[in-house]
Parts: structure tokens; sequence; C-alpha cells
């Protein structure tokens, strides 16, 4: 016998071992229950792609495509003799370059009926939470949309960009060393400095969990005093800021874990963002509101590719 029913049957409500007043027992059991004044809701990842990504918001709202302009110079001097008249010609060149935007969008319904049920609990508005899950949904696939692109679209991520160049892994970082895991951070950074020709000195290094994991916890040495991250850190050249995002896990070529080294300006890439969030007035539909809104967003703007590098199989 349970001990709400035990309870029962001593203080002579009910016999014992019999459950034939089943509402009072149900009703009785409400009434011992309590009720936290806090509701616990299911967490999701961080949504980083605001702070990883410089933003642009001033791009007009109905833009379908975003274009920029770049140009190139050719040509090179050289040593000539008195009165010469073949002076090697340089010139300049104009690219253009464009991006599209796609509209991400999201909607949350209320009946009547949820409405008359929500403020009879005198709980919080089942229309708040439906906007917030609203809300969210657009938040994590512009987060995803930000770091992977989206194919069919066209939509270029961060973490995923085709003009970025591509370097391996001496090895899975799991099984390096503590010395062989700093020197790929090195590598990282100088193989971006050396190979623009001392022009670009990327600033900030993304990881996927694991590896942040790794080199926040693995020791340079027996007495613990210094582990890769701080010793990385101590001697790195440039790079400032180390950041873990989940979905630099499967980025790579074949899905395999990938690090990328960039400089986090404007000037050297942009997401454009004409719509932040944007709702639209409730629809009635029957005997219930549906209430659409949506976000716009462009493609990775990555100017100076070579100003980044990806390090895939970490």
């Amino acid at each position: 016998m349970r001990l709400v029913e035990y309870a029962l049957a001593q203080a002579g409500i009910i016999e014992e071992g019999n459950r034939q007043d089943a509402t009072l027992v149900a009703v009785t059991e409400r009434q011992l229950e309590y009720l936290r004044g806090q509701s616990y809701d299911l967490l999701y990842p961080e949504l980083k792609w605001s702070r990883l990504i410089p933003i642009d918001t001033a791009v007009p709202p109905g833009a379908e495509t975003i274009a920029y302009e770049q140009w190139d110079e050719s040509g090179e001097a050289k040593i000539i003799a008195n009165g010469a008249d073949d002076l090697p010609l340089a010139d300049a060149a104009r690219g253009k370059f464009s991006n599209r935007t796609v509209v991400v969008g999201a909607a949350y319904k209320v009946t009547q009926e949820d409405l008359l049920r929500s403020q009879m609990a005198g709980g919080t508005p089942i229309d708040n939470r439906r906007q917030r899950a609203a809300v969210n949904s657009i938040g994590r696939l512009l987060d995803k949309i930000a770091a992977l692109g989206d194919a069919a679209s066209g939509i270029k991520g961060l973490l995923t960009h085709d003009q970025v160049p591509v370097i391996a892994a001496t090895g899975a970082w799991a099984g390096l060393t503590p010395t062989q895991i700093v020197t790929e951070l090195h590598r990282l950074e100088d193989t971006v400095w050396s190979s623009t020709n001392e022009l670009n000195q990327p600033d900030t290094l993304i990881l996927p969990t694991a590896q942040m994991q790794l080199i926040r916890r693995t020791y340079m040495g027996v007495d613990n005093t210094q582990t890769v991250l701080q010793r990385f850190l101590q001697n790195a050249a440039f790079i400032r800021n180390i950041e873990s995002w989940h979905r630099a896990a499967t980025a790579g070529v074949g899905g395999v874990a990938r690090a990328m080294a960039y400089k986090r300006d404007p000037a050297m890439l942009q997401m454009a963002f004409p719509v932040p969030l944007r709702q639209l007035p409730a629809q009635p539909r029957n005997l219930a509101l549906l209430t659409p809104m949506f976000s716009k967003i462009g493609g990775l703007e990555f100017y100076y590719p070579k100003s980044a590098l990806y390090m895939d199989g970490i």
C-alpha cells in the first residue's frame, strides 16, 4: 500500500486496502505535493556566431544580394636604361563578388483553449513560452548557418569557407605530447603570417570543445605548473583569444575536427544581418492565433580568406 493510502486508512477516511475513493486519494496527493517556484527548462548550447563573426546590420532589409568590389594590381617595375622607351606597364583590375541573403523563419500558435487554461493555472502565459521557443529556434539556425553555411542556399559559413586554406594536423591531438600540441598551435598562427609575407596576423583561434578541454587540462610537465593553453598564450606572437565552438567538431573535410586561426576584424570578414528579428502581428486561424517571425542573414563575406587558416584532423 502506498504511503498516502496508508495514512488515509489510519485516519479512518478510507478502509485499508479499499481504493474505491480514488479521486479523494488523487486530490490528497496533489495537496501534499510541493511545486517549486522555478521551472528547470531544458538547456541548449550557447549561440556564439554573433560574437565570433563581425556583424553588419547596415545592409537594407530588402537586399536580396550583397556585393563588394576588390581591386588588384599587376605589373612589375624594372631597372631601365637612360632614355628607354620600353617601360613596363602597371595596371589595376577590378573584381566583383556577391553573396545572397536568406530568410529564416518560425512561428508559434496559441489556441483560445490554451489561453483559458493558462489563465486558470495562474502560471507563466503559454504564449510567452511559445514565443521564446520560436525566437530560440531561429537563433539556433542562424548559429548553424553562420558556422557551417548552407549548401542548398549557397551560403558560406565561418568554419567551412571554400576559399580559406587548409592544412592537415600532425595527428589527433589526443595522441600528441604537450610539446607537440603547442607546436601545432604555433603552426596555425605562423602559417597565416608567413604564407601572406607577414601581411596578416591572426588574433583568434577557434577549437572544438574536446580540444579546448585538452589544452586547458593537459600540463606541460610533471610539476603541473603550466597547461598547454597557458604555455601557448605566453609565447604566441599574435593570438590573443582562444574560443571553443562545438560546431567545429565535425567541420573539417570528411567530418573531422577542425581548428581555425583568423583575424576577427570587419576589415577581413563580415556577415550581413539585414533583419535581426522581426515579429509580425498575430494571424487568426479558426480558434487559434498564429504569430510568424523571421530574420534575414547573408553569407559570410571573406574579403581576405588567406588571413585565415584551417587545420583538419586535430
